[in-house]
């Protein structure tokens, strides 16, 4: 497999050209001779990392407050779980 001539950096510039410009991906992929498929596994291969990088930054900076929203969701389900198991008892009566 041949390896690209673009950095990460150039990639993420190039697809933030059609919201910034407002071109067309067709328009993008004439001007970097680069295939339509190829923009889109670019786009999704590089959106993938910048979500993780995102989660990561907002974990460093709210670690407490993320663990006080899991107890909080545990809390929810054991109360739904309970509700449920309370519910499917009467229907088999």
């Amino acid at each position: 497999m041949r390896s690209s001539n673009f950095t990460d950096e150039k990639k993420r510039q190039i697809l933030n050209e059609r919201d910034l410009e407002g071109i067309t991906v067709r328009e993008i992929c004439k001007r970097y001779r680069i295939s339509i498929p190829t923009y889109y596994s670019w786009k999704r291969s590089l959106s993938g990392i910048e979500e993780k990088h995102s989660v990561l930054i907002e974990s460093n900076g709210s670690n407490q407050s993320a663990e006080s929203e899991n107890q909080t969701l545990r809390r929810l389900y054991i109360n739904l779980s309970a509700h449920n198991y309370e519910l499917a008892k009467f229907l088999e009566k």
